[in-house]
């Protein structure tokens, strides 16, 4: 009901952006929203094997409904040692940025302030989805 709420708003206005922030996994929102959203997508994930299991899926929908992932974002959260993913991430082919893990990430956002290595990611991202 939700998602078809906002697939209408989608629908009648001209928008430049639209975040969906999903929980992880492929859910019945997902799939409808996925109709409405012709705009740019952008893949975020953490470094796990069951989050890039998702990420494969995620990816493989967008394809099959003739959608295309604009960047993929590996929001390191968990300090992984990214090398242990990498080939599954050039197998996608798609530019990606990795949100490095930072430290004390919460107090800082907490006070309003962005640490600069987020910055960083985040002009990148902006960057990326604006061509």
């Amino acid at each position: 009901e939700r998602s078809r709420g906002l697939g209408d708003v989608y629908k009648r206005q001209e928008l430049d952006c639209l975040v969906i922030d999903l929980p992880p996994g492929i859910s019945d929102e997902f799939l409808t929203l996925i109709n409405y959203v012709k705009g740019k997508h952008i893949a975020i994930t953490i470094p796990t094997r069951t989050s890039l299991d998702v990420l494969m899926r995620y990816i493989n929908l967008l394809n099959s409904v003739g959608h295309k992932a604009s960047i993929l974002v590996i929001n390191n959260l968990l300090n992984t040692k990214i090398e242990r993913i990498s080939r599954v991430i050039d197998n996608l082919h798609l530019p990606y940025v990795i949100m490095p893990y930072i430290e004390n990430v919460e107090d800082a956002l907490s006070k309003g302030q962005v640490p600069n290595e987020a910055v960083d990611v985040l002009n990148n991202i902006l960057s990326s989805i604006s061509k």
